[in-house]
């Protein structure tokens, strides 16, 4: 499958079998809405951010775009550079970098972690992430845990931070 985003007067996307050469599935986002990023979240769906929203994009069946979240006001004017979501599809993150304030300083990372089922954003300085599920001897259940490279403007050394959520 590819993903071509359109520029008509609503964005139009496509899915193509480039085997086949014939297109699979098409829709559309409403007229403000501008992508900035995408990239597959998994075998089946397509993770696009908007200037304003994230949305998660079947290629089975012909169901539309589903906004999963709109951005958080500490992602404006942030160039998307990462989009990710958990394994069970309960949590969600896009990753940005700003300018820095001054001129010649560097630039700022800007992440939103997103609870789907309590529907609930939380602004985190970081720059990258990763999901995984992993089993703790001492539980019975699994762990959902989510990987952050954060570099925050006035620490020396960026970290690598691990942490459960849910």
């Amino acid at each position: 499958l590819s993903f071509l985003p359109g520029r008509a007067a609503k964005t139009t996307m496509q899915t193509f079998n480039i085997e086949l050469g014939k297109r699979i599935k098409s829709g559309k986002l409403d007229d403000a809405e501008n992508i900035v990023f995408w990239t597959w979240v998994n075998a089946n769906t397509i993770g696009i951010v908007t200037d304003t929203a994230a949305y998660h994009w079947s290629s089975d069946g012909e169901a539309a775009p589903v906004k999963m979240f709109d951005r958080h006001e500490s992602l404006a004017g942030a160039q998307i550079i990462s989009y990710g979501a958990s394994a069970d599809g309960k949590w969600l993150f896009t990753a940005g970098m700003r300018p820095g304030g001054a001129p010649g300083a560097p630039p700022t990372s800007c992440m939103q972690l997103y609870s789907v089922e309590r529907r609930a954003p939380q602004a985190l300085v970081a720059s990258a992430g990763c999901f995984t599920t992993t089993r703790h001897p001492d539980r019975a259940d699994p762990a959902m845990l989510i990987g952050l490279g954060e570099h925050k403007p006035d620490a020396p050394k960026p970290k690598l931070q691990v942490i459960e959520v849910g």
